[in-house]
């Protein structure tokens, strides 16, 4: 690129994201948007600036494999969530949700998505992938975005359009659009309808086209509680091996298991698929996602809307299968909805609002999304941090946030991943004994490989100038549950294409983040 000022950073340590070669003492020159040269230490650069870095281990730009700022790239530009944590890449479009391709006439499309949709009063301004795309391309944020297609969403679409008939050559169909548009690859929602209800078929026809266009397929796993983890493991491997498709698994977890077998397990499975088969993780002990998948996938298979026209007759039908769904009261944290009735169980769990109304938990649960019309987000607790840890340091895993991009004075509560992810599992991996060269590759050329992001991911002359640049000893998350807006310490600056969005810890304004699409 032109015009973009020359900087040199000075005095730090480079981590080139290979994670093989430890830190070392150099200078990095950056010019045009790209890396130069690395120097010898103090050898400078006539007429260029330098950003000091005295300290600091200078890295690639953080990639997150696994986001969901679909919409919210757009609505908060500034992306304060990603930059403060050191992220200048991240991957939205997964879980199988996309915003497009859609049908602008199906009413049923934003409760498919409402995982995603964190602004759903926001207007949806695009309906083919190729539009959606173009809407992106016509804005710039302070973060890079690479684009996935969802299949539920393509799998929404084709059955609005035709319903009563299977919809497996339209999804393909649909899928393959969107590829050609320049997606880096499809996802899969496995516990989302109307994703979940695919037949075997109809995947592994969308594995073949996401393989044939050397694309990604990302898969939020079928169950990822501890009696059927392994089995949800071995379902996407085999998928795999039948289509030759690079795989990988959506933050991998457990929950509720009893010791650490099942772990091994997963882990041992996702060893023996192979190199073209890897992994995510977040580090913390609950997700995130939509109260609705407390239902049982009987009752969630023909979606959110279907549901809501059954209401209030199979209220109690309803309350008992969210009462049988394995998940305790006291592990549910309501973080938003969308009643103001309801307000007041925002940070509250489903047990002690419910018995503040007086009510069964299991009932209430239903009351919260029939009168939000679905749209209730809720943490759900039920990992234990040695199981994510474990995870987290096995070689074929790398760092994905599951967040995305809200504001600092977002609404609604959200995760403390969005704002802490990165920080939080980097020193979780370096404390418990990870070289920073091996912690540092699951954050940059580990995710930039599974992709094919060539150029990203890696400090090299030629290489993309996104760069963070963080104290190793002060590198902390601040989020947390009650408090997750805080943005991390120890991030002291942030480039992307060589213009700083974050300097000596400030955000900078700038916005040189850009859509990239797949050729």
């Amino acid at each position: 690129m032109t015009g973009i000022p020359a900087l040199l950073l000075t005095g730090g340590l480079v981590v080139d994201g290979s994670g093989t070669v430890p830190p070392r003492r150099a200078d990095v020159l950056l010019r045009g948007g790209r890396v130069e040269a690395i120097l010898r230490p103090g050898s400078g650069s006539a007429g260029v600036r330098g950003l000091g870095c005295a300290g600091a281990l200078v890295c690639p730009g953080f990639i997150d494999i696994h986001a969901h700022s679909d919409l919210t790239w757009l609505s908060t530009p500034d992306c304060p969530s990603r930059v403060t944590q050191g992220i200048t890449t991240e991957v939205a479009g997964n879980c199988g949700m996309s915003p497009a391709p859609r049908d602008p006439a199906d009413p049923g499309f934003r409760p498919a998505i409402s995982v995603i949709d964190q602004d759903p009063d926001a207007p949806l301004g695009f309906a083919g992938f190729g539009e959606y795309l173009g809407v992106l391309a016509a804005n710039r944020a302070a973060v890079n975005l690479v684009p996935l297609v969802g299949h539920g969403s393509a799998r929404q679409t084709a059955l609005f359009r035709a319903p009563g008939q299977d919809p497996g050559d339209a999804v393909a169909e649909l899928v393959r659009e969107a590829l050609a548009c320049g997606a880096w690859g499809t996802s899969l929602g496995l516990m989302y309808p109307p994703g979940e209800a695919a037949a075997p078929g109809e995947l592994t026809a969308v594995a073949r086209e996401t393989a044939a266009a050397g694309a990604l397929l990302g898969v939020h796993m079928r169950s990822y509680a501890a009696a059927a983890a392994a089995a949800s493991v071995q379902e996407m491997c085999e998928l795999q091996a039948r289509t030759g498709v690079r795989l990988q698994l959506s933050h991998l977890r457990v929950i509720r298991a009893d010791g650490m077998s099942v772990v091994e397990d997963c882990l041992g499975r996702l060893d023996a698929a192979g190199p073209r088969v890897t992994a995510d993780a977040y580090p913390y002990t609950a997700g995130q996602t939509t109260l609705f998948q407390l239902l049982p996938p009987p009752a969630r298979r023909h979606g959110l809307t279907r549901f809501l026209g059954r209401l209030p007759a199979a209220r109690a039908e309803y309350a008992a299968g969210v009462a049988a769904s394995g998940a305790g009261p006291g592990d549910i944290v309501v973080v938003r909805v969308r009643d103001p009735q309801d307000a007041p169980a925002v940070g509250r769990t489903l047990g002690d609002y419910a018995r503040q109304l007086g009510l069964p938990w299991a009932e209430l649960a239903v009351d919260l999304l029939r009168r939000s019309e679905g749209y209730v987000d809720v943490v759900v607790f039920g990992s234990k941090m040695e199981e994510q840890q474990r995870i987290l340091a096995h070689g074929k895993v790398m760092i994905g946030s599951d967040g995305f991009s809200p504001a600092a004075d977002y609404p609604a509560a959200v995760h403390p991943r969005a704002y802490g992810a990165f920080p939080r599992a980097l020193r979780l991996l370096v404390d418990a004994g990870l070289p920073w060269e091996r912690a540092i590759a699951k954050a940059t050329g580990e995710p930039a490989a599974a992709l094919g992001l060539a150029g990203r991911g890696e400090l090299r002359p030629g290489a993309c100038a996104d760069v963070t640049v963080i104290d190793p000893g002060g590198l902390a998350d601040q989020a947390t549950y009650e408090a997750p807006l805080r943005p991390a310490a120890g991030v002291r600056h942030v480039l992307a294409g060589g213009i700083p969005v974050l300097e000596d810890g400030r955000q900078t304004g700038a916005r040189p983040g850009r859509v990239l699409l797949r050729s």
